[in-house]
């Protein structure tokens, strides 16, 4: 776990982080350097594309079904990699 940040997530090829917290942030995963900060994001989950090139922020709830039995659609944004 990563204090401060709801989620944390490595590229595929560890080279960089993506972690939430009040925003979106990417690191170089070696240096630790920020490399890009997204400050209008919503959602507590993160995740990397299997290729690295995209990043997906999301609602930890994106599809569920509630006690009526009906389905709930979360939300869900993409995000290119800088230099990718």
């Amino acid at each position: 776990e990563f204090p401060g940040f709801s989620d944390v997530t490595f590229s595929p090829d560890g080279s960089l982080m993506a972690a939430l917290s009040f925003g979106l942030h990417l690191f170089d995963a070696h240096t630790g350097e920020l490399l890009a900060q997204y400050v209008d994001v919503q959602g507590n989950g993160v995740k990397f594309s299997p290729d690295g090139r995209l990043i997906v922020t999301y609602d930890e709830h994106c599809l569920r079904c509630d006690e009526d039995s009906s389905y709930q659609v979360g939300s869900a944004r993409i995000w290119a990699v800088p230099g990718q």
